[in-house]
């Protein structure tokens, strides 16, 4: 979240202190660490324009909304593959300006809900600290009050909301009438932006959809955590993955039963019954959020860890690809091959970090430091993935002195999770982006290896080095973030454009 400290009387009154913190307190880059990297929009205004005519804009803003006169522009389309069999998922990109107003509106939202009582945001490690608790508990006790598991996953959950029923809940909740305008125009925006619209849903990429989804469940969620249900009944939900604990048999039925009958009559959410998976705690495991959960411990799940070893197995072909293709330009230079293989297997292995100036914490990149939970009791998964890496080092590396090389510089995913669960990474072990911009040379090393497959970045010679420093500005250290950011996403997803 950005950091703006407010107390929301209304929405207009959020925009008014976030004019004055814009021009007095706070940085403009701190207050737009969430757009200033974006394209621009279907408006083609990028950030840098907007910035320079920002008090301008944030008045027109400001006067739009007090007169419920404010219009979206029209969303531009991303396409984010899935699995090869399922449809990609449309994700919706906005104007700098929408962004902005967009982002004021989660701000507002999370402000209310939370003076309130309500967290409208939940994070993995806090979903899965809920679980560990109770099966602590359990062994710590010696009571297994629950012994199993119903495990439900919603289909295409921001594509099914009840846009009507959604916006009851918000005007029940008591929101200012200007942010209601608001989501009714997003809403019209998103339906204008897609060839069939259909009347439902909430657009993905969107900073505020996520807020509205967790809300549209939020009664659900009391009811099941309830008092009544106490010691009966757990009853964890992220997003559109549910997991239930239930203590008897007679019990899991019930909640089964009405669980499914209330999303499908009550939201008008479908449940996908392939997913749909339950037994016995004590005897049985169930997959959730990236891991695999049974009465005694949580451990990584089977899924995730094929998940990374393809993601290994592509790595691995590409050097096999460069090493084997005369003509690629790399083929002649094989140490340079080997040091990029090398930076991106630790890319891989360890992620990064950096420091978040918006949210004034540590940023973090990579399965290690995002997917991978803190809660796992079970690591021996991660020291098979390490021989994983090193079957694979023997297959596609012949040459005996490259393969001790590697061997050397290579990163471990056991040691990798330890210094950042335990140690915090105190001896740099996991790479740190501020820390290694202090060393030009290294900046430039990594840069290069990671950027070695795109020709405008050079191949490591002092020409392109010379071009990085007398560029104005910070050229080698954008470089630097630019291509850790683009390595780190390519090594985890794909996404195609319209």
């Amino acid at each position: 979240m950005l950091s703006i400290v407010y107390t929301p009387a209304s929405f207009l009154e959020v925009i008014m202190e976030f004019v004055d913190i814009f021009d007095t307190d706070v940085p403009a880059k701190v207050l737009a660490e969430h757009c200033s990297r974006s394209k621009p929009g279907a408006d083609k205004i990028s950030y840098k324009s907007f910035k320079t005519h920002f008090p301008q804009e944030i008045g027109e803003i400001k006067t739009r909304i007090s007169n419920n006169k404010y219009k979206f522009t029209r969303f531009e389309i991303m396409l984010k593959a899935k699995k090869h069999y399922k449809l990609p998922r449309l994700i919706f990109k906005s104007s700098i300006r929408d962004r902005l107003v967009a982002k004021l509106m989660s701000e507002y939202l999370y402000q209310y809900y939370d003076e309130r009582g309500y967290s409208p945001t939940k994070t993995r490690d806090g979903v899965l600290s809920i679980i560990h608790g109770a099966i602590n508990e359990q062994l710590s006790s010696g009571n297994f009050k629950y012994n199993y598991f119903l495990r439900l996953d919603i289909s295409n959950y921001f594509d099914s909301i009840n846009r009507q029923l959604l916006i009851s809940q918000l005007e029940k909740d008591g929101l200012d009438e200007h942010f209601i305008f608001l989501i009714k125009k997003l809403f019209y925006t998103m339906d204008l932006s897609i060839d069939v619209p259909n009347g439902k849903g909430v657009p993905q990429g969107i900073s505020v959809s996520s807020i509205l989804a967790e809300r549209y469940l939020k009664e659900l969620d009391e009811k099941y955590c309830s008092s009544f249900f106490k010691g009966f009944v757990c009853f964890i939900r992220y997003v559109d993955d549910i997991l239930i604990l239930t203590s008897d048999e007679n019990t899991h039925n019930y909640i089964r039963k009405e669980t499914i009958f209330n999303l499908q009559s009550t939201y008008g959410l479908v449940i996908n019954p392939d997913k749909i998976s339950e037994g016995d705690l004590n005897k049985d495991s169930v997959d959730f959020l990236g891991t695999s959960i049974n009465g005694r411990n949580i451990c990584i799940s089977a899924a995730q860890l094929a998940r990374v070893k393809a993601q290994l197995d592509e790595l691995f072909m590409w050097y096999r690809r460069v090493s084997k293709t005369r003509n690629h330009p790399l083929y002649a230079k094989k140490d340079r091959a080997l040091k990029a293989l090398t930076e991106r297997l630790n890319l891989l292995i360890t992620g990064y970090i950096y420091q978040n100036p918006a949210k004034d914490k540590k940023g973090r990149y990579g399965w290690i430091q995002t997917s991978l939970p803190r809660q796992i009791d079970n690591i021996d998964s991660l020291k098979i993935l390490d021989r994983y890496v090193s079957c694979l080092i023997h297959t596609h590396i012949q040459d005996i002195e490259q393969r001790k090389i590697i061997f050397q510089n290579c990163k471990s995913f056991f040691m990798a999770f330890c210094k950042s669960k335990f140690t915090e990474n105190e001896d740099g072990y996991i790479l740190d982006r501020e820390k290694v911009s202090q060393n030009k040379d290294v900046m430039y090393e990594i840069t290069c290896n990671l950027s070695v497959v795109d020709l405008k970045y050079g191949l490591g010679d002092q020409y392109n080095k010379k071009l990085f420093e007398d560029s104005v500005g910070e050229s080698l250290y954008r470089h630097f973030c630019k291509s850790l950011y683009i390595a780190n996403r390519d090594l985890t997803t794909d996404i195609l454009y319209w």
